[in-house]
């Protein structure tokens, strides 16, 4: 069974296209939209970076004093300080 049909989703885009060429709003919001997909690759770059070092400070910490409640009591600050509004 097929669940798609090229010719089907070529003229779909086609009319999507006509659709937001012709429209001022809808090539504003499409634009919008075509910008924050980019940025969203240094968001998830960052999220890793702040994963990378909640980790260390963690284990630096576990290191040091050798109580795991002081590595979990880092990682809350952490996550704290990053939630916070500006």
């Amino acid at each position: 069974m097929r669940l798609h049909s090229p010719a089907f989703e070529k003229s779909l885009k086609r009319e999507v296209r006509g659709a937001i060429r012709g429209d001022a709003r809808l090539r504003k919001q499409y634009r919008r939209t075509k910008d924050r997909q980019r940025v969203l690759g240094f968001v998830y770059f960052g999220r890793l970076v702040f994963s990378a070092i909640l980790a260390s400070s963690a284990l630096t910490v576990f290191k040091q004093t050798g109580h795991l409640s002081a590595a979990l009591a880092i990682i809350t600050l952490w996550t704290l300080a990053g939630s916070a509004d500006g």
